[in-house]
């Protein structure tokens, strides 16, 4: 058998990473044990900044933040109809974390403002979308603990997601270019008549 090469990724885009291009920087990550500790993660050389820029940037890390706490709510009172004063499972947590970063679980991952999984506005419609389903699938299947009932969920959100991340985006697209061609929109000079008269210079 030949030897398997295993292909590097970039921590924030999570595409295919070359040598030539690669920039390793430390990420401070929080542990299970709730401390913090430096992770040595492989970046684009752009990405690396963009990355920097945007952990900086104090709007979308609370955007981010304010999305997730709606992504929370929702899959603990709608999907999972839990009230309103118990906590969502941690097994629960993890899954929608993992999800963001298109992983089952999220490992010595950072789960805020990276390019990897979805986003949890589009993983929040995803719930919204395929909550009827997931009602229904609920109805039809005995459980054995609250784990096995948030896995069928999850598979449930999971066959949905990438169909609403695509029309987001379609949207997203569509909203671009009819915000260029309002601002590209032309002048439309007004049409001034030349006279017949002609100016002679006399010397």
């Amino acid at each position: 058998m030949g030897k398997v090469i295993s292909i590097e990724k970039c921590y924030y885009c999570n595409k295919e990473l070359a040598e030539r291009d690669m920039v390793i920087k430390p990420i401070p990550l929080v542990c299970k044990n709730g401390k913090k500790r430096n992770y040595k993660r492989k970046f684009h050389i752009n990405c690396v900044e963009k990355f920097v820029a945007e952990h900086e940037d104090e709007f979308e890390t609370k955007k981010e933040t304010s999305e997730w706490d709606k992504v929370y709510k929702y899959f603990k009172l709608d999907v999972l109809c839990l009230p309103e004063d118990v906590n969502l499972p941690d097994f629960a947590t993890k899954r929608l974390l993992g999800l963001r970063v298109g992983k089952f679980m999220p490992n010595a991952i950072n789960t805020r403002v990276i390019k990897q999984g979805h986003s949890f506005s589009t993983i929040l419609a995803t719930m919204k979308l395929a909550n009827i389903e997931i009602q229904k699938a609920f109805k039809t299947q005995a459980f054995s603990d609250m784990q096995h009932k948030i896995n069928l969920a999850m598979f449930v959100i999971n066959k949905h997601i990438d169909f609403v991340e695509e029309r987001i985006r379609k949207v997203e697209e569509i909203n671009s270019k009819n915000q260029e061609i309002e601002f590209k929109k032309p002048t439309v000079a007004k049409y001034i008549k030349k006279s017949k008269k002609r100016n002679f210079d006399f010397i």
